[in-house]
């Protein structure tokens, strides 16, 4: 087999790009509906501000995982996945910042919800990158249920478990109810205890999808080695 063929073929994520266009004109439609308000207020918007968000953190968090988990590792290997990550994160930004001009949100909580969404999309990339290199069922399924916590977090599965103290699940609140609680924010900046978690949350959320990633790399590097034994029959056959 010629070193050509064992190098990684980069696609552009054309079919991503169609379908997660499609996934944001859905939630627009999903959050205004037919009709708009008689008076368009940043008030009245802001429903539909939270439905529109939400609704594309969970096509970036959930529907993609587990479209990338019930495929094959691809030809393109760990870089396919983070150019799909990298395609996701821009077209959240076209979604994020002009939502700017119908709402009050300053510049520092845009940049907030901006870090909280892609530090969670790295998360994800990271999982989805280790999850995908493995044809088995179970890990993979692990993998998507390490994304539904990433994007929901583990509160509301604890408090129907029974757990009491909840204090202890706030780092892990999830990226859909972070973003939640900063656009529903009523001062310029979120208070101490907020603006902390999502500090928090990003950096853990950053570090896992580094740590996913560098395993998920080591792993491909691995699996294209061939075995000890191929290489002394091909050692032998040199020497011969």
């Amino acid at each position: 087999m010629s070193r050509a063929s064992d190098r990684a073929v980069i696609e552009p994520p054309r079919t991503l790009v169609v379908a997660a266009g499609a996934w944001i004109l859905l939630a627009l439609l999903l959050a205004l509906g037919t009709t708009l308000p008689l008076q368009i207020t940043p008030a009245s918007l802001a429903p539909a501000i939270r439905i529109t968000l939400v609704t594309c953190l969970v096509g970036a968090l959930v529907a993609w995982p587990l479209a990338r988990l019930s495929q094959g590792p691809g030809s393109g290997g760990v870089l396919n996945d983070l150019l799909q990550a990298a395609t996701l994160g821009s077209l959240l930004q076209l979604v994020i910042w002009p939502l700017r001009l119908a709402t009050p949100w300053t510049v520092e909580r845009t940049l907030l919800i901006d870090l909280c969404a892609l530090s969670s999309l790295v998360a994800v990339a990271g999982i989805v990158a280790v999850g995908s290199r493995s044809q088995r069922t179970t890990p993979r399924a692990i993998a998507m249920v390490a994304c539904l916590v990433v994007a929901g977090g583990v509160r509301w599965p604890l408090a129907a478990a029974g757990a009491q103290d909840l204090a202890l699940t706030l780092p892990f609140l999830g990226s859909c109810a972070t973003v939640l609680e900063l656009m529903d924010a009523t001062a310029s900046m979120p208070d101490h205890e907020v603006w902390t978690h999502a500090q928090y949350s990003a950096v853990l959320s950053i570090a896992l999808g580094a740590c996913g990633c560098a395993v998920a790399a080591f792993m491909e590097a691995a699996g294209r080695r061939p075995p000890a034994r191929a290489r002394g029959v091909a050692m032998q056959r040199r020497v011969g």
